[in-house]
């Protein structure tokens, strides 16, 4: 048995102001500057952490050298800051609503993650250090996706005529995975996920067979940032605004009103692109702020808001 750890890399950005290149030979840099990937100086006032080095547009980028892990320093990790395009982690309460509304299955039949070697606030700050996994919180994902993985393939995707011992439903199961694994990322794979994903199971077939290359595929799927992460990357561009896509503000508004991930009135909405319209958008706010996962959701925070949970009769 072989599984697919999770390690995460979170982007860094260093603050670092521009020089012009220095002539001579590479990285002949004055003092207190550094080199760049492309050859440039910058100022080093927050150097890259170990397994980093800075790029041309003063951000850090991982070394080629650099190991599977290395330590953050806190006081530099702090001085960092994300670029306007936003990554954010599923509250423990979103990401087990995922896997259950993926593997049909109650979110109390995963284990929740505890984020508790943490620093700061990782749900409501954009530093490296309050982003990254550790590797306790990757050993709960890396079970969670092993058992999600494991109820789908005997559960939905033989339903739907995968069955991996017989060689006849190979492209139903190949099929089936793609399905699934745009599911979990809440949009349509792009082709590079999608040959991630083949790729990966074309090289565990012969050596584990076909059945736990699957399950490997799924779990690959299910630790993956597009499926631990929801993105508010965006595109377009321009003058310093970036247009949130339809999938992005799909899964904004179902997890932000119900912690829940979209479902297909929204998702179908958002392939047909019409959630850029304000009028579209307030429709399915008001449609989900009139379920009873929103109900909750508001009733707890404004519980937890106002300590209410504590109020003496």
């Amino acid at each position: 048995m072989t599984s697919v750890r999770l390690f995460l890399v979170c982007a860094l950005v260093a603050a670092c102001a521009p020089r012009p290149p220095v002539a001579g030979a590479p990285c002949e840099c004055p003092a207190d500057y550094i080199c760049t990937l492309e050859n440039k100086c910058h100022a080093n006032a927050c150097p890259c952490p170990t397994g980093f080095l800075c790029n041309d547009q003063g951000t850090c980028d991982v070394s080629p050298d650099a190991g599977a892990e290395f330590e953050i320093s806190e006081s530099c990790a702090n001085n960092l800051v994300f670029p306007p395009a936003r990554q954010f982690p599923l509250f423990p309460k979103q990401y087990l609503q995922t896997l259950a509304v993926l593997t049909g299955s109650q979110p109390s039949a995963f284990e929740p993650p505890t984020y508790a070697s943490q620093s700061g606030d990782k749900f409501t700050t954009s530093t490296a250090l309050t982003l990254r996994v550790s590797s306790s919180e990757a050993a709960v994902f890396e079970r969670n996706a092993r058992k999600a993985a494991e109820t789908l393939l005997s559960g939905p995707m033989r339903a739907g005529g995968c069955a991996p011992e017989d060689p006849s439903t190979e492209s139903a199961c190949r099929g089936l995975l793609i399905a699934r694994a745009s599911g979990a990322y809440r949009k349509p794979l792009s082709e590079a996920d999608r040959i991630q994903l083949e790729n990966l199971l074309d090289r565990a077939s012969p050596k584990f067979g076909f059945k736990e290359a699957l399950l490997l595929a799924l779990e690959a799927a299910l630790q993956s940032p597009q499926f631990l992460y929801r993105s508010e990357v965006g595109e377009n561009e321009e003058a310093g605004l970036t247009t949130l896509t339809n999938y992005e503000i799909a899964s904004a508004l179902s997890y932000d009103l119900t912690d829940a991930p979209p479902d297909g009135l929204l998702l179908n909405d958002a392939q047909l692109g019409r959630l850029s319209v304000a009028k579209a958008r307030g429709e399915h706010a008001r449609r989900l702020l009139a379920t009873p996962a929103a109900q909750r959701k508001f009733r707890e925070f404004f519980f937890q808001l106002f300590l209410l949970n504590k109020a003496v009769n």
